[in-house]
């Protein structure tokens, strides 16, 4: 049996879903080869997105809010401004709260190959060119003019690598000009995004990298603010945003989160790629969304979040560093750092690298490199900007649920901004596993001969003939009966009561097993030996882009 290796690269550029500037580059992953019995092809569907999480606290009547920022250019123009609805607590997140957040909570597509009968020794393939793997503040010294309306200076410091303000104002004019004149890179443009977030109680957090940073230096920011319902100010995003800007946004909270703003999708299963782990799992939301109109999400999981605990921060981690602070010497503190095994990150080096200089690129430590290091003060900023926003990240997971929901915009589209809200209502949980089986009917037919099919979860069945069967085509693969279902089901959701259903395909996404079963073009492979299944894979899945 051949094996399958994935390689995988992106690039994380500028932006957030709140930043000026966003930007980024998909995965890509290379595969060889044809597989007999398998086992499960099984994909975690990764890719790089405008990640954001909020914490709604219905008891306390609070929102948290943490943004992963990407960014890359010179550290001087690095501006960044967001509406908030009340008066901000400003702290620094971790990105290891999001890579648990990418890699426990992604959807995966998992398609289970089976035969029935005699195969002649050969049970359910895999096509060819699958991927078989899944997948507190310091006085910054700013000291702002206070007293020059229309503007109002409510909060000023330094958190991490961040200089940032927090200012009311009376015009947008006023605001740009302000944040112009304060050395903040932020351009004439957003005079207009920002003028709708005028309201008399909002304020805004802007926010700059501290003249001793660079852009390496970037962590996810975050913020505590009174509220009941998570807000992304996407209208600000539109006058730089990349086409189909992919948004992925998590919420903690006492039940299951919906938008309220935005309509809400359910995917047609059948628009997935199953032969390739269903990686174009999110051009199908995407298609999703702009079939409900263009403001929708779809939920990629929803349910406790227990898959989380311990993945940011252990009790047997919180013991070790409360060792740290009390180590009797360099070698010890380095010793017990160490083995707290914390990933290098953006936070560990702006901690290390107040008191190291270089500060190791691999975040471990030896006695040698403290020698002359006040450890008493290096545990203060590892304490402030490592362990601190590790063990808020880890008491998210703690909450009773968890929901992910993901979407794209293009900037025409970035005219309402996406609001959540906890529903106590909708209490069905929503796995992150897509599921199907592929199965071979031999039945005493020869491997060649015998036919398949593709039974989805919800019970519909495709067929596909034998190989002997198959027709030769012009170099593309596709079926006579295209689907123009992408999403099965638009729903309207709010903070209380059951969806309103907007719009039910279900019984022509069923019609469509009958016209799409069977009909079957294909074409020749790269690799001869594979080409019956590659054409099969694309009859049946793969089909061109609409324009």
């Amino acid at each position: 049996m051949d094996s399958c290796d994935r390689a995988s690269s992106a690039s994380r550029l500028a932006g957030s879903a709140l930043l000026l500037i966003s930007a980024g580059a998909s995965p890509a992953f290379a595969c060889g080869g044809m597989f007999c019995d398998p086992g499960p092809l099984e994909v975690q569907v990764v890719q790089n997105a405008e990640r954001i999480a909020f914490h709604v606290d219905e008891r306390l009547g609070t929102v948290e809010a943490h943004v992963q920022i990407f960014y890359e250019g010179p550290p001087d123009q690095f501006g960044w401004v967001v509406p908030v609805s009340a008066q901000p607590e400003v702290f620094l997140s971790t990105d290891a709260l999001f890579e648990a957040l990418g890699t426990r909570l992604a959807p995966t597509v998992r398609l289970n190959f089976a035969s029935e009968g005699n195969c002649g020794g050969r049970s359910g393939c895999a096509p060819p060119g699958v991927n078989r793997d899944a997948s507190s503040e310091v006085d910054s010294g700013l000291q702002f003019d206070t007293d020059a309306p229309p503007v109002e200076v409510v909060d000023e410091g330094q958190v991490g690598p961040y200089d940032f303000v927090v200012l009311q104002a009376d015009t947008s004019d006023a605001l740009v000009s302000w944040l112009q004149g304060h050395q903040f890179a932020i351009p004439d443009t957003l005079t207009g995004v920002l003028a709708p977030y005028l309201t008399p109680d909002a304020h805004f957090l802007a926010v700059r990298l501290s003249k001793d940073a660079d852009a390496g230096d970037i962590a996810p920011l975050g913020w505590r603010y009174d509220g009941d319902a998570a807000s992304i100010p996407i209208q600000l995003t539109s006058i730089a945003a990349a086409p189909d800007l992919r948004l992925e946004v998590s919420v903690f909270g006492d039940g299951r989160a919906v938008p309220e703003s935005y309509l809400h999708v359910t995917l047609n299963e059948a628009q997935l790629d199953w032969f390739n782990g269903g990686t174009n799992y999110y051009d199908v939301v995407s298609r999703a969304a702009d079939q409900a109109g263009g403001h929708a999400f779809a939920t990629d999981y929803a349910g406790p979040p227990d898959l989380l605990a311990g993945f940011l921060w252990t009790a047997a981690q919180q013991a070790t560093s409360l060792s740290l602070a009390d180590a009797a010497d360099a070698t010890q503190f380095a010793q017990l750092w160490n083995e707290l095994q914390v990933r290098p990150n953006a936070n560990v080096r702006v901690a290390l690298g107040g008191h190291l200089d270089p500060a190791p690129e691999d975040g471990r430590l030896d006695a040698g490199m403290l020698d002359g290091v006040d450890l008493a003060a290096l545990y203060t900023d590892l304490d402030r900007y490592v362990f601190e926003p590790l063990r808020v990240g880890e008491a998210l997971f703690a909450t009773p649920w968890v929901t992910r929901m993901s979407s794209s915009l293009d900037a025409a589209e970035m005219t309402v901004d996406p609001v959540f809200v906890v529903n106590h209502d909708m209490n069905t949980p929503v796995s992150n596993l897509h599921e199907a089986r592929f199965v071979t009917e031999c039945d005493g037919k020869g491997f060649n001969e015998a036919p398949r099919r593709l039974e989805l979860s919800d019970g519909r069945v495709y067929r596909f003939p034998p190989t002997s069967e198959l027709r030769m085509t012009d170099g593309e693969f596709w079926l006579s009966e295209q689907s123009d279902i992408e999403a099965i089901l638009v729903e309207r959701t709010g903070k209380n009561g059951l969806p309103e259903v907007v719009s039910d395909l279900t019984e022509s996404a069923w019609a469509e097993v009958d016209t799409r079963s069977g009909k079957c073009g294909c074409a020749p492979s790269a690799a001869p030996f594979a080409g019956w299944l590659l054409a099969m894979v694309g009859g049946s899945i793969v089909r061109r882009r609409r324009g």
